[in-house]
């Protein structure tokens, strides 16, 4: 018998504006048994467990429920990620995402290419894209997937009234050609680094027949994307059950196009408390955890398998973490926060080895962007990528300049004001990020800037957008977005 547990590298970087990142995800994978199931999709959800008789199932904790059962629904804080995860479970997408975060087709045949003539630059600066997709893939009550679901889907995410995918793809795409059941081709407004990918993140696929007569202006509250009873996927799974906060169950789709999955039934647990999804994986009750189990119970869980050989533990990249600094002139303290010459200085201050190796001992890798190393756009952005090595020296030099002097008790001032920068601690005393929290409040010191932990709201969008200081978020990694 044999078990493994994943956990992301926890990484920290700073290249965009001053920030520092590091990749914090946390994947829990108990495998018993010998015989292997395998992700629905190349490179999609995976893990499996098989009992000895009976239908073969797997359970897997989430920190927190999903956002929807489909659809870019708006949403923020802890459950983005997670719902993500999910739904590559009951969905199914043009494009998913290799174990190193680079895309591969999944109901396409093949990724569009600028070498077999399906992406084009066009003489304007348009751009021109087709997908192939498979013939004979069913939606899970049986009618054919075509380029038609394609276009309806555009519509819908393109059309603001329907607050669906208002981030993907849609956006940037004039128009939708398709020259057969088979066939879309996408019209860019201009050329983008996006043309290929086409996931969970960037472009999710609905069913015309379903949701074809829907209000659009009240889309987003459509039972389609919370009711197992009402929604229709296209992916390995089907929900037959949402009991809300507690479980989603799923159902293996006997016409999925891939081949029926070799799990019978998955089951996701919500549990919210680290130290339950901890004692529920020792325990055995809990196949897979996808960031419901924090760092510190992950190194757990691998002392315990290691008694018994009981499993193995890997630890993979995932999600970026880095601060925000407030740039509204009205918000930020000090006001220099607006000036890019001290957030400079604030990086040069930042030892981000030291911070990453606090929040995650011997599991940390510091790097210089939000992409996975390892991606083919992270070999590309890296070669770009601008350093901030630790250099306290430098970083007082830079301050020096803007005008802020040490005073006497060794803080920097300026005007007769201190240089205080305040720091969002979390609620939650055991965040990695109020592990950091002293740990840089040290290093700035030395620098002479006080750093003050402020209590806030973590997902709470408006406090954010006024947090006078710095605010700790995260990111995944090899996020596409900002490509576009």
């Amino acid at each position: 018998m044999r078990s493994q547990l994943r956990k992301p590298a926890y990484r920290a970087t700073g290249s965009w504006r001053w920030a520092w990142r590091t990749f914090l995800g946390i994947l829990v994978v108990a495998v018993a048994g010998c015989s292997g199931g395998g992700s629905p999709a190349p490179g999609g959800p995976g893990g499996s467990t098989t009992s000895r008789s009976g239908p073969k199932t797997l359970t897997i904790a989430l920190p927190i429920d999903p956002i929807s059962l489909a659809g870019g629904i708006t949403g923020s804080g802890a459950a983005v990620v997670p719902s993500r995860y999910f739904k590559e479970f009951p969905n199914a997408y043009l494009t998913t995402y290799t174990q190193k975060d680079e895309p591969a087709a999944w109901l396409a045949t093949d990724l569009p290419s600028l070498d077999d003539g399906t992406w084009k630059v066009l003489s304007d600066g348009r751009m021109e894209v087709t997908w192939k997709i498979y013939p004979g893939v069913k939606w899970q009550d049986g009618a054919d997937l075509t380029s038609d679901d394609i276009v309806f889907s555009w519509e819908i995410q393109r059309d603001p009234a329907t607050q669906i995918g208002l981030q993907g793809i849609a956006r940037y795409v004039q128009s939708i050609a398709t020259p057969d059941p088979y066939t879309a081709v996408f019209t860019w407004a201009s050329a983008s680094q996006l043309g290929s990918v086409a996931t969970v993140r960037e472009f999710d696929i609905l069913p015309r027949h379903v949701l074809e007569g829907a209000d659009r202006g009240g889309l987003v509250d459509n039972p389609y994307f919370v009711d197992p009873a009402a929604f229709v996927g296209s992916g390995p799974y089907r929900p037959t059950a949402w009991d809300r906060g507690r479980s989603i169950s799923l159902e293996a789709f006997d016409q999925y196009f891939l081949s029926r999955p070799h799990i019978d039934r998955v089951t996701f647990e919500t549990i919210a408390d680290y130290q339950a999804a901890l004692v529920n994986v020792l325990a055995g009750q809990v196949d897979v955890g996808y960031w419901a189990v924090s760092f510190e119970g992950a190194r757990i869980i691998q002392q315990e398998w290691a008694k018994t050989d009981g499993g193995s533990v890997d630890w993979q990249a995932n999600n970026a973490r880095h601060f925000l600094p407030q740039l509204r002139p009205d918000s930020a303290s000090p006001r220099d926060l607006t000036d890019v010459r001290v957030r400079k200085a604030l990086m040069y201050a930042m030892d981000r080895a030291e911070l990453a190796e606090t929040a995650a001992t011997g599991a940390a890798l510091v790097v210089n962007s939000t992409t996975y190393p390892d991606s083919v756009l992270g070999q590309l952005v890296e070669q770009r990528a601008v350093r901030y090595e630790y250099d306290p020296a430098r970083a007082a030099a830079v301050l020096a300049e803007v005008g802020w002097q040490k005073g006497t008790d060794g803080f920097l001032t300026k005007g007769g004001e201190r240089f205080q920068l305040s720091y969002r601690v979390a609620s939650n005393n055991s965040s990695d990020w109020n592990l950091i929290f002293p740990v840089l409040q040290q290093q700035y010191r030395r620098t002479g800037i006080e750093l003050i932990g402020t209590p806030g709201s973590s997902g709470d969008q408006q406090a954010d957008a006024l947090f006078p200081g710095l605010v700790p978020t995260a990111l995944p990694d090899n996020q596409t977005g900002f490509l576009a």
